[in-house]
């Protein structure tokens, strides 16, 4: 454009270098605020940080299971022959607001559990890596560690789903299946009114007691709350 301001004179010149820099401009600003917008969304539940190469190597192993069975038993008898079904997910978070997000609650029911030889199995969502790591990295470890080496036990739905579905399925398929969770399922009355109509034995919400332990009132069940320090896991 230098040489035709010389030819045609400056006005003309820079004229013409204005209305052919402008278009490509706002082309190439389109470019980068739709890469930006599309980069943003992505990131909503699965930020940028968690896929550094330098976090934890268990990052990049795939925990997340597909079978579509527990094994659980169809006993009838105690609460020894009963499968316990945990939500893992639902769980992790009942003491957020008083100390943050924590495996302790998880850990001592299914440590009561496996005392007393019952059937248990824990299911996260697939976020749930995600969500330990942004309030409680500090309990990556043990999350991790319990995948890893308990496989049988804790498990981790596929990448995009949740838990509600498998266990509501395996609650269906084995009579002698309860979940432990607070999550009342309304939002899948329709597809598993078998189980949720019968949700006084089959849900099992769960509450805190004065005395330090956690207690399913449905089930008469009390279970000591282990914990290494209660201010470990508050929320910062």
């Amino acid at each position: 454009m230098f040489l035709v301001g010389i030819l045609l004179g400056w006005p003309v010149g820079l004229f013409l270098g204005l209305f052919t820099t402008l278009p490509v401009g706002w082309i190439i600003g389109f470019i980068v605020r739709t890469l930006r917008i599309k980069k943003e969304s992505g990131d909503a539940f699965y930020p940028d940080d968690l896929s550094d190469s330098d976090e934890d190597e268990n990052e990049d192993e795939d925990f997340s299971d597909n079978s579509d069975s527990f094994g659980g038993g169809y006993i009838c008898g105690g609460i020894q022959n009963l499968t316990y079904l945990l939500d893992g997910s639902n769980l992790l978070r009942q003491e957020e607001e008083s100390h943050g997000i924590s495996l302790d609650v998880i850990c001592s029911i299914t440590d009561y559990l496996k005392n007393i030889g019952a059937n248990y199995y824990v299911l996260f969502d697939a976020n749930a890596p995600h969500i330990v790591k942004e309030y409680n990295s500090a309990d990556l470890a043990r999350f991790y560690s319990l995948l890893k080496n308990d496989s049988s036990h804790f498990r981790l739905v596929p990448g995009g789903t949740i838990a509600d579905i498998p266990l509501l399925e395996e609650a269906r398929r084995n009579p002698n299946a309860i979940i432990l969770t607070n999550d009342r399922y309304r939002d899948h009355f329709n597809e598993y009114p078998d189980v949720l109509n019968d949700s006084e034995r089959r849900l099992q919400p769960m509450q805190f007691m004065m005395d330090g332990s956690i207690w399913f009132s449905r089930i008469n069940l009390s279970i000591p709350l282990k914990r290494g320090s209660w201010n470990r896991f508050r929320k910062t």
